[in-house]
């Protein structure tokens, strides 16, 4: 009979404890943290304001003399792996006569020597590329300007022009 006592009363213990457990579960949960994946940055991948200017310029090509010829524009000059990339879209003056265009040494108006030749212009538009040339390459050369002729023939009259600056 002791042992059977004693045994009834291991068990309604254990049954308490087990009840307490029970409500106490039901009454707090316990939170889950939530997980945290931490990174580490190796690079800086911010651009300086030269690198920034080092991809792509654009230059505002306008009327040398409104008077004789009204012409005006833009530059895009793109550094790309093959050098760089210079697009012209100007308003067109007749489509079918070629404008030289150039890269000067100077400012506009009074442009100096020509720096590098650049396709002809026409229908209003020229597309060249500059090899093994860099815009740091022509960040020091600077003062430096994009010019347009009329054409050929009359190569004195200069139609649009626009500085490159920083």
């Amino acid at each position: 009979m002791k042992n059977t006592v004693l045994t009834l009363v291991v068990l309604l213990l254990i049954a308490a404890g087990a009840y307490y457990l029970y409500k106490n579960n039901q009454m707090t949960e316990v939170p889950v943290s939530p997980v945290v994946e931490e990174t580490t940055m190796t690079e800086e991948t911010t651009m300086t304001e030269e690198e920034k200017m080092a991809q792509s310029i654009t230059v505002d090509l306008t009327a040398v003399d409104a008077t004789v010829v009204d012409q005006s524009g833009q530059a895009v000059l793109t550094e790309t792996t093959a050098g760089i990339e210079i697009a012209l879209t100007l308003t067109a003056l007749d489509a079918t006569t070629p404008q030289p265009a150039h890269i000067h040494k100077g400012e506009c108006p009074g442009v100096g020597a020509v720096a590098y030749p650049l396709e002809n212009v026409v229908n209003g538009s020229s597309m060249t590329v500059l090899a093994d040339v860099t815009m740091a390459d022509l960040i020091e050369m600077l003062p430096l300007a994009i010019n347009v002729h009329k054409s050929a023939t009359e190569s004195s009259v200069y139609t649009a022009c626009g500085d490159l600056a920083q």
